[in-house]
């Protein structure tokens, strides 16, 4: 569930504040702050397609999700 975390935690640590590298891929609020401690991640990339099926017009529930995601950091 977690590949390329370690990968992602020296490009982050290389990067520093010239670059922002931005996981993504399966993020979603019970794993995000998991991501986070591996990596020392910042900002992330979700399209929360497990909470939010596409095309989805439901304003209300992709803020709804996205602040389950930032509650989890």
């Amino acid at each position: 569930m977690f590949e390329g975390a370690e990968t992602l935690a020296r490009l982050i640590a290389r990067a520093g504040n010239h670059v922002v590298i931005v996981p993504g891929a399966g993020i979603h609020a019970g794993n995000i702050a998991e991501v986070a401690r591996r990596t020392s991640a910042r900002e992330f990339h979700s399209g929360l397609s497990a909470e939010l099926p596409y095309p989805s017009r439901d304003v209300a529930r992709f803020e709804a999700c996205v602040r389950k995601l930032a509650a989890q950091l």
